[in-house]
């Protein structure tokens, strides 16, 4: 199959150690502007798919919106393996080839997919581009629990492609847009004409387009189960995974109180207030829209049906005790620790600490995992000290549709003052249980955190223990006020030496 080609282009595989996540974590690669081999593979399926749309006997108008409405698609996608957002990794492209492999050889399909592709991503979503290219994020990977709940994944987008709604969903975008009543009422919302017809003819619309979605949704998924379950797969494993999809605001276990217990400090105790919830204004979902009813349009209710069709055509005895291998909940692991990067780099920094506090429970030495809490707190104090309107474009106050977890995360952020934020980084990174002093991450992390605090004594100590141990490196320039760049808090933009990445 063409899509096994991205594995060989880009390396051979190498072996992979298990444990190494127990101390330490290496950023996973990634593709960018130089990766022209896959970017050209991408650009000659969007040619592909043009032939196929050609060839629908749809008219000559529609046709060309369709292209048009694929080619934003295909460049958004390009634009992300550009800007280094779609993983190049070993461990994840072979636990998800070997599955998608397995799955084509026991079925004889019509349409295989070319492209199979890992996105950074902090939301647990999986999708196809056209068809013939699937994307599914490191969220939702980190968030399965076996092979077969991947299996029930990649076969669902599989059947997406087998039965062409990639082309019928975007005829229907189309088509609908080119109605001139829909085009009308839309201009006479624009002008702020609104009449009751026109709000009847909108509601109408945005519900036609999710009973349209809904349709394709089920069908995608009685598909699919027919494909794993010819391939081998546990076919129960499709009902937990579409729990998976709304688990991306909790942390795996369900850590709930428990995530807070990296702050619990004998000389700073952890303060209750700073999990006060806060006005119901900011978190209560609306019943209903001017336009139309919420629970109509999310995705919740949609997994509950989904989930009770699938039911009736689950086998009547009980799921088989499947156990990943080691090498799968490697591939597990290592997505969580990329999720958590996706989360601080994109500087969504509630759910980049959602992560790691999950990750702080599973890997408690983990020198990452501590080196990313501590990040965010010195992100946090420095923004929060600038102004508070720079602080809330990373923490948002309106937490809406969040999940439970990830929103009592968020209101701790949002409850501690600027000193709060400034002790418990302190107090996080000052302790015997969580400073490596092997780490220059660590030494360069608590030396700014001293600074922002007004600890220069202390400071001062551990910019000497730094040098004793390392010597004048460098890294050493990095304990500096003001740095511009430094490579504890931006780690992508760094070298494991502490040299900068090259920019292309």
């Amino acid at each position: 199959m063409r899509w096994i080609l991205v594995l060989l282009l880009f390396g051979m595989v190498k072996p992979v150690v298990y444990g190494q996540l127990t101390y330490d974590y290496a950023t996973r690669g990634t593709y960018d502007k130089r990766s022209t081999d896959l970017i050209e593979m991408i650009n000659d399926q969007l040619r592909r798919q043009y032939k196929v749309l050609e060839k629908s006997g749809k008219p000559t108008p529609i046709v060309h919106d369709a292209k048009a409405e694929l080619a934003k698609s295909t460049s958004l996608l390009t634009l992300m393996v550009k800007h280094r957002l779609v993983i190049l990794d070993d461990t994840l492209h072979r636990w998800v080839d070997d599955i998608v492999n397995t799955i084509a050889a026991a079925n004889s399909l019509k349409r295989k997919p070319q492209l199979v592709l890992v996105m950074k991503s902090t939301t647990c979503n999986a999708y196809s581009v056209g068809e013939g290219t699937i994307v599914i994020t490191t969220a939702l990977l980190a968030n399965l629990h076996t092979d077969s709940e991947l299996a029930f994944t990649l076969a669902h987008e599989m059947a997406h492609e087998e039965l062409e709604h990639g082309s019928k969903r975007l005829f229907y975008t189309v088509e609908r847009r080119r109605q001139q009543k829909s085009n009308k009422v839309i201009r006479q919302a624009a002008q702020g004409d609104i009449t009751t017809e026109a709000i009847d003819t909108l509601r109408s619309l945005a519900y036609a387009a999710q009973r349209y979605s809904r349709e394709h949704e089920m069908q995608a998924d009685s598909l699919g189960l027919v494909l794993m379950h010819r391939a081998g797969y546990d076919t129960w494993a499709s009902f937990s995974m579409l729990s998976v999809l709304d688990s991306g605001d909790y942390s795996k276990e369900r850590l709930g109180r428990r995530l807070f217990k990296p702050f619990e400090f004998a000389n700073y105790p952890f303060q209750e207030y700073w999990l006060h919830p806060p006005l119901t204004m900011y978190t209560r979902r609306p019943e209903d829209t001017y336009l139309i009813s919420v629970d109509s349009l999310e995705s919740h209710p949609d997994v509950l049906l989904r989930q009770k069709t699938l039911l009736e055509h689950l086998p009547s005895k009980a799921p088989r005790n499947e156990h990943p291998s080691p090498e799968v909940q490697h591939a597990i692991d290592l997505a969580a620790f990329a999720s958590m990067e996706a989360g601080y780099d994109f500087k969504r920094m509630d759910h980049a600490l959602l992560r790691a506090l999950e990750l702080k429970q599973r890997y408690p030495r983990n020198v990452f995992v501590t080196s990313t809490v501590a990040r965010i707190f010195v992100k946090l104090y420095r923004w929060k000290d600038y102004s508070e309107q720079l602080f809330r474009a990373h923490v948002p106050v309106y937490t809406t549709f969040y999940g439970e977890e990830l929103r009592s995360v968020n209101t701790f952020l949002n409850n501690l003052t600027l000193q709060e934020l400034g002790e418990l980084g302190f107090q996080f990174l000052n302790n015997k249980d969580n400073f490596n002093p092997t780490c220059r991450d660590h030494y360069i992390l608590l030396w700014h955190i001293c600074d922002q605090t007004r600890r220069y004594q202390v400071a001062a100590k551990v910019k000497e223990n730094y040098e004793k141990r390392f010597g004048r490196d460098l890294r050493y320039a990095e304990m500096k006020s003001g740095a511009a760049k430094i490579a504890a808090l931006e780690p992508s933009l760094f070298l494991p030496s502490g040299k900068p990445r090259a920019q292309f």
